[in-house]
Formats: C-alpha cells, structure tokens, sequence
C-alpha cells in the first residue's frame, strides 16, 4: 500500500515534470521563430504564358506562329490539320497559347511572327503581363500570363 507522503511525492514530480516540458516547448517555439516556417505553402502549379489571337485568321486556314524571346531563343507551333498540343503550347480556332518558365520573369519584349499560305508577318510586342500565385503571396510558383491580338491586316 502506497503512503499518502508517498503518493504526494509521486504527484509532484509528475507535476514539476509536466510543468517543465510545457515552459521548454513554449521557449522552443517562441526562440524558433526564424527557424520554423512563417507560412506552409502547398505545392499546386500554374503555366502562364501567352495567349496569341490572330484576328483575320482565315477559316481553316494552316498556320504558324512563332515566339522570338529576346535572348534569340524561338518557339514555334504549327497549327494544321493535326496540330500538336501540350501544356507547352496549342493550337485554338483563333490563335495558340505557348507557356512561359515560371522560375524567371517573363520577357518584357517579344517577337511574333506567323506564317499563313507562305506569307510571314512580323511584329514586335511588350505584353501586359497579369501575375498568378495559386499557393498564396510569397508562395512559388509565380506564373504570368497575357494577351496579344496579332493584326494581320493594317
């Protein structure tokens, strides 16, 4: 049988115990701070980019359309009969969408050049570019998108 000095003893070093680590969290957590993560983002993409509307494109009409960064760097999707598409880059009845990278701004300059039965048009354009955080502000990735209406005719 257990004496009720015994039981007090017992009582309170679990107290004193309990006590203590409550104080050593607490100090862990407040003196963590610039360790702990502020914010937890999630892991959800994006892929921004451009969206090229070619006004006067021609009913059924093949095309191509190409993207000129200003490193030189061009991409390039052909849009027939069977167009190719991807989240990269496509195809729509009116223009192509082709994806920017989301780990570096995107360029503030562009070149388009389209190409319809062998005849090219060229033209410079500075998007106006709309910026999307699908995991939150301060969260990456950073994807941004815009619109570009390509006149073929002046």
């Amino acid at each position: 049988m257990v004496s009720a000095k015994q039981a007090t003893l017992w009582w309170s070093k679990r107290f004193i115990w309990v006590i203590s680590s409550l104080f050593a969290c607490a100090f862990l957590l407040t003196s963590c701070d610039s360790v702990l993560p502020q914010k937890i983002c999630t892991l959800v993409g994006c892929n921004g980019g451009l969206s090229i509307d070619i006004a006067d494109l021609p009913s059924g009409a093949e095309y191509q359309v190409s993207l000129i960064l200003p490193s030189g760097e061009r991409i390039t999707q052909i849009c027939d009969a069977n167009p190719e598409a991807s989240f990269e880059k496509s195809c729509n009845e009116n223009g192509v969408f082709i994806a920017l990278p989301t780990d570096v701004d995107p360029p503030e300059s562009v070149t388009i050049e389209v190409v319809i039965d062998g005849q090219t048009y060229t033209k410079d354009f500075t998007p106006i570019y709309e910026e999307f955080q699908p995991n939150g502000e301060g969260c990456p990735p950073i994807c941004y998108n815009a619109d570009i209406l390509f006149q073929i005719t002046q």
